[in-house]
């Protein structure tokens, strides 16, 4: 009987130091981004896919959209604007980092999107 009391302290000693036995956690809720639009459709993914081709090509971001659509038409690639109500192309340098910025409203949503892809140059 001894030997259970010292036990069932030194247990009690071991829960109360913060080892205890791991509890299941509340059930989950609303995830955080439910009911959120993916922008990851496959015509954005297009625009992502020509203009990682493109920078790859040529080490630089197209200036415009025509030169990305004259691009994807010479290579093939799946790029087609006309799903895009609306679409706006920039390129940015800031310091060692040359950033491409689309923002677009698909036709038939007022929903609007963007994505940048930046790359940076290192010197030594």
């Amino acid at each position: 009987m001894r030997h259970w009391v010292i036990a069932g302290a030194l247990l009690a000693g071991l829960f109360n130091c913060g080892l205890a036995l791991p509890a299941e956690a509340a059930p989950p809720g609303k995830p955080l981004f439910a009911g959120m639009k993916n922008e990851n459709d496959s015509d954005v993914q297009h625009v992502r896919d020509a203009l990682t081709g493109f920078n790859g090509a040529n080490k630089r971001w197209p200036a415009n959209l025509d030169e990305l659509s004259a691009f994807a038409q010479q290579y093939r690639l799946p790029l087609d604007l006309t799903v895009f109500d609306r679409a706006n192309y920039s390129v940015q340098n800031q310091g060692g980092a040359s950033v491409a910025v689309f923002e677009f409203v698909m036709k038939g949503s007022p929903t609007k999107g963007a994505f940048a892809i930046a790359n940076y140059s290192v010197k030594k």
